[in-house]
C-alpha cells in the first residue's frame, strides 16, 4: 500500500527463517534482515541480526577471567518443524 506521506519510510523487519515464514518485500524502503539471498537481491536490503546479549554492560566484568565458566544454555519449545528447531532438541 502507498505510504502515508512524503516521509514516512516503510520498513520490513525479518526475524523468522523462511521455512517458517515466507514474505514479500514488495513496496518496503528499507529490509532488516540476517538472510544472505535478501542482502544479496534487495537493494533496501540491511544486515539485522534479530539478538541482543541478555546482560547490559556494567555486568560483563562479573563474567571475564576466573569468574567465566564455559557452558551453553537455551530455551526451546516444542517445535520441530525447522533444522534449528530439530537441532535444539538433538543438544
Amino acid at each position: 500500500r502507498p505510504p502515508r506521506s512524503r516521509s514516512s519510510t516503510k520498513v520490513l523487519v525479518v526475524l523468522e527463517p523462511p521455512e517458517v515464514q515466507r514474505f514479500s518485500p514488495e513496496g518496503f524502503d528499507v529490509v532488516l534482515t540476517w538472510q544472505e539471498e535478501h542482502l544479496k537481491a534487495l537493494p533496501g536490503a540491511h544486515l539485522f541480526l534479530p539478538a541482543t546479549p541478555w546482560l547490559v554492560p556494567a555486568e560483563w566484568p562479573r563474567f571475564h577471567g576466573d569468574a567465566k565458566r564455559r557452558s551453553l544454555g537455551f530455551l526451546r519449545g516444542s517445535k520441530t518443524r525447522t533444522e534449528g528447531h530439530r537441532l535444539r532438541h538433538a543438544v
